[in-house]
């Protein structure tokens, strides 16, 4: 099954940092978004690591994407849906 995790936090040395995984049975990939390009580097210096942490708790890393951009999670967590484009099926037996 699929799970999808997201996670976003600040500090002064790395700025505002958001992480997005999917795991899909022991296969996760991660994507890093920062406003920081310094944060960007840094996240790609550490992709062996991660990958070797990763592999000792038996997770295959499939990829680490790593995107100078603001995003907002709230969009991705919760989503909203247009109520005037929802149709309701009311049945009686």
């Amino acid at each position: 099954h699929l799970v999808y995790l997201g996670l976003k936090f600040e500090t002064p040395q790395l700025g505002e940092v958001t992480i997005i995984m999917d795991i899909l049975d022991r296969k996760i990939t991660y994507q890093f978004q920062t406003s920081l390009g310094e944060t960007k580097q840094y996240v790609s210096e550490m992709t062996t690591d991660l990958k070797d942490r990763m592999s000792s708790l038996n997770y295959d890393l499939v990829a680490v994407k790593t995107i100078q951009k603001k995003i907002d999670i709230k969009k991705l967590l919760i989503p909203k849906f247009n109520l005037d484009e929802i149709t309701r099926i009311i049945t009686e037996a």
